[in-house]
């Protein structure tokens, strides 16, 4: 640190180093931008973050309640080929998944059909 800086001195991190940290497209970073999601600064025809805004926006995020979300997935109970539709239904094994990578609520509801069209109808 040289003798301009004090510890409090913002940090103002590059597009490439946002998209690196936060494991994102610049296509996603561009959306949230336009969206007024993310904080950000402009300076002439360059964009920065400031890496503390970046945290505290990252902690916001988190503490957010997410609302309820439903997956319907439609399966064919009567054909030879839904044997592993049927095991993951039966040991809750998309659940288990889903909810290791999710932090909101999610709902799976297993629709049966007779044939494809009728899945495609489903609510």
């Amino acid at each position: 640190m040289n003798g301009n800086q004090s510890k409090d001195s913002q940090e103002l991190l590059t597009i490439p180093e946002v998209l690196a940290r936060l494991h994102i497209s610049r296509s996603t970073f561009d959306r949230w931008r336009h969206q007024r999601q993310l904080p950000y600064y402009k300076i002439g025809r360059e964009i920065f973050v400031d890496r503390n805004d970046l945290r505290e926006w990252i902690v916001q995020q988190r503490n957010q309640t997410q609302p309820m979300s439903t997956v319907v997935i439609g399966i064919q109970t009567h054909t030879a080929q839904t044997w592993s539709g049927l095991i993951i239904k039966e040991l809750r094994l998309l659940e288990t998944e889903l909810s290791a990578i999710r932090k909101d609520s999610l709902t799976i509801v297993w629709e049966n059909a007779d044939s494809g069209l009728d899945l495609s109808d489903a609510p």
